[in-house]
Order: C-alpha cells, then structure tokens, then sequence
C-alpha cells in the first residue's frame, strides 16, 4: 500500500488506449443521429456482388466489431436474397 501512495494518482488517459466494454467499441457509437436509419441495412444489399463490396469496406475499416456487425447483416441479405428467389421468407 506505501507504494501505490508514492506513485499517486494514475493519470485519466491511462487506460484509454486498453481493451474497454463493448459500448467503448461500438464503431457507430459517434455517428450523427441524423446518419442512423431504422431500416434493415440487409434489405440494400440485392446481390452478391453488393455484399462483398459491403463486407470489403467493412473490413477496410479495421475494427472487428464493425466487421462482426457487416458479417451479421450480409448473412441477412443472403437469407433475403434467397428467400425472394425462393419463394419463402427470410428467417
């Protein structure tokens, strides 16, 4: 305990660079209210080609968890995508 009060106070920023909560990394958490949408971002994505592009840009990004979240909705693009071409609905 004598050395914790020698070394004082540990400096606010100190743990900023280190791994928070998930809320510390959410990659849309800045932006503007006005960039949010209640649609299903899945629903734009009408081919293949448009989810690759999607995922490639997610991935540029270099944040795992925007990764995670493209990889989510592309997965839900595909299940539109089939369920149109089949006939059946999306799960």
């Amino acid at each position: 305990m004598a050395l914790r009060e020698s070394l004082g106070a540990v400096p606010d920023d100190f743990l900023a660079d280190r791994e928070q909560g998930s809320e510390a990394h959410d990659p849309f958490a800045d932006l503007p209210a006005d960039m949010l949408s209640a649609d299903d971002p899945a629903e734009t994505l009408t081919s293949e080609d448009a989810i690759e592009v999607f995922l490639a840009d997610a991935a540029a990004i270099g944040d795992a968890g925007c990764l995670e979240h493209a990889r989510a909705v592309a997965d839900r693009a595909r299940a539109t995508i089939k369920a149109k071409t089949t006939g059946g609905k999306r799960a």
